[in-house]
């Protein structure tokens, strides 16, 4: 699926139609969805770049042969892309949230 179609997968039309002003709350719908879907692509991507380069950072620490400075190198990149998945997953509940409670929301 390319990158625009996955954008605007969630029924959302045209931006020509989400700024359309004859129908404002099916409009702010639409404009929430297109925003949460372009921010669930965007943290798919850093995800999938992250284990790219997890999975180097993880080959240069197994041929670092005795090699301190590669090594710790390689370490360093493994801990800080590991606490970039972990913001990126914090991230991506907060946007599952919001989305469920600005376009969901429970009546009571």
């Amino acid at each position: 699926m390319r990158l625009i179609e996955k954008v605007f997968a969630e029924n959302v039309g045209t931006i020509g139609q989400a700024i359309d002003t004859a129908n404002a709350s099916s409009n702010l719908d639409d404009v929430i969805a297109f925003v949460t879907n372009i921010i669930k692509v965007a943290l798919d991507t850093a995800g999938m770049l992250a284990v790219i380069i997890l999975l180097f950072a993880a080959f240069d620490y197994a041929t670092a042969y005795g090699d301190d400075a590669k090594a710790e190198a390689a370490k360093k990149t493994i801990f800080w892309t590991i606490v970039g998945l972990l913001i990126m997953a914090l991230a991506y509940g907060i946007v599952g949230m919001l989305d469920a409670w600005l376009l969901n929301p429970t009546t009571s």
